[in-house]
């Protein structure tokens, strides 16, 4: 069977592709790098309301696209609101005959199994044919802890970017970190504005996401530092890579994480990284060896990283030159063969 026919029989379900975040992301990256991609929104960027439209149009599309010859329903979830929604949607598809597979993309799905109990998600887990994770470690809780059979850790895929050689530093050229992600708290944003009014030095802070605004731009006059934070908005596509082509090092301190792409988009490039011990970053940035690693909330720690960083601009193009060789792990052909092994067996 061709790679074509094996995609052809696959119907991706997840976020809207409109959207921004990693899920969207992700599926946005799959669009374009597999051969075949059939895919169903479940929700929609304009709200909860407006997302019940997708989803029932995804309930009502399954049906058809099992009589046009798709097999497996390959559904992408985190917890909260996404988790009721795609669990009813792969337990219509596996009514309708598909094989269903269950991708997790959270950071906080351990919290959650915790607190909806462990058991009893593993259970339902086990209702469908597959489980995909995005690394090693999340694979062995899904096994060891949730006791889910038939577990594939896939990790997020890295698209070919545009070589963008690491800046210059110097009295016109600041050092530059670069955020993106969510204006959260889950994210880290807050003490990372904490961290920056401790910095001394020559540095700029870029930052790429949306969200809790008023409390970002009240901490950045709280704190003086106006002046040292450009605010970028929600970034994607050749944004993305203008961003990159500013900035020295990506800094994302988040309390939750699955595996994010921009941590493998900067290690591409050869950039520095900051990142917590969370999900799976720790597989991917070995700490003051690829990336400098931070305690979670640790405003400190964060600071001290981050004042390494601007003190010794080398280090952050020597940690990323040895970031970069872990790539080719994440490159589409490495991706699409593991996806592929992983519906031969349900065919």
């Amino acid at each position: 069977m061709t790679d074509k026919e094996i995609f052809d029989r696959v119907l991706f379900i997840g976020p809207s592709l409109n959207g921004g975040g990693g899920m969207a992301a992700l599926l946005k990256a799959y669009r374009r790098v597999l051969p075949v991609f059939h895919f169903s929104a479940t929700n929609s960027p304009k709200g909860t309301l407006r997302g019940f439209i997708p989803l029932t149009l995804t309930m009502l599309r399954l049906p058809v696209e099992r009589l046009r010859g798709r097999r497996i329903a390959h559904i992408h979830y985190t917890v909260k609101r996404s988790w009721p929604r795609k669990w009813m949607l792969g337990k219509w598809a596996s009514l309708l005959g598909y094989r269903v597979v269950m991708h997790c993309h959270s950071g906080a799905m351990a919290n959650f199994c915790r607190k909806r109990g462990e058991r009893h998600i593993g259970h339902i887990l086990n209702g469908f044919d597959h489980s995909v994770v995005l690394s090693q470690g999340w694979k062995k809780y899904f096994t060891d802890t949730l006791g889910v059979d038939n577990v594939t850790a896939i990790p997020n895929i890295i698209e070919p970017i545009a070589p963008s050689p690491t800046p210059p530093v110097d009295d016109q050229h600041p050092f530059t970190f670069l955020f993106l992600g969510t204006i959260t708290e889950n994210k880290g944003i807050f003490e990372l504005l904490e961290a920056c009014a401790r910095l001394s030095g020559n540095w700029r802070l870029l930052v790429g996401g949306t969200g809790d605004m008023d409390r970002f731009n009240a901490d950045l006059a709280r704190l003086n530092i106006v002046d040292k934070v450009e605010y970028l908005g929600w970034v994607g596509g050749s944004h993305k890579d203008e961003a990159f082509a500013r900035t020295h090092a990506l800094i994302l301190p988040s309390h939750y994480e699955g595996l994010p792409m921009s941590i493998l988009e900067a290690l591409s490039l050869n950039r520095g990284v900051i990142a917590t011990p969370v999900g799976a970053i720790t597989e991917v940035i070995e700490n003051n060896e690829s990336g400098q690693i931070v305690e979670i909330k640790n405003i400190e720690q964060i600071a001290r990283a981050m004042q390494n960083y601007i003190d010794s601009p080398h280090l952050a193009q020597l940690h990323g030159t040895k970031g970069s060789k872990i790539t080719s792990h994440f490159t589409p052909e490495a991706i699409i063969t593991l996806l592929k092994e992983v519906y031969k067996t349900l065919n």
